[in-house]
């Protein structure tokens, strides 16, 4: 499971060259599924419903003192 603010379709590209048969990776949330707030997209995890001892997060330097 993989939770980014990029776009969907690049998060996809990324993903199939990181995963191109799809066996590690099997659910991507993207920008799109996040809170936009002052110009920053934001995950809140909360909402997640997910274990996150199975979920890999990217952080941008923006989003990185709300964590």
């Amino acid at each position: 499971f993989i939770f980014t603010t990029v776009k969907q379709d690049y998060a996809e590209k990324v993903l199939d060259v990181l995963d191109p048969k799809k066996k590690l990776i099997r659910h991507c949330l993207s920008q799109r599924d996040c809170l936009c707030a002052w110009g920053c997209y934001w995950k809140d995890l909360t909402r997640l419903g997910k274990d996150l001892a199975k979920t890999a997060l990217d952080h941008t330097i923006q989003g990185f003192p709300a964590q």
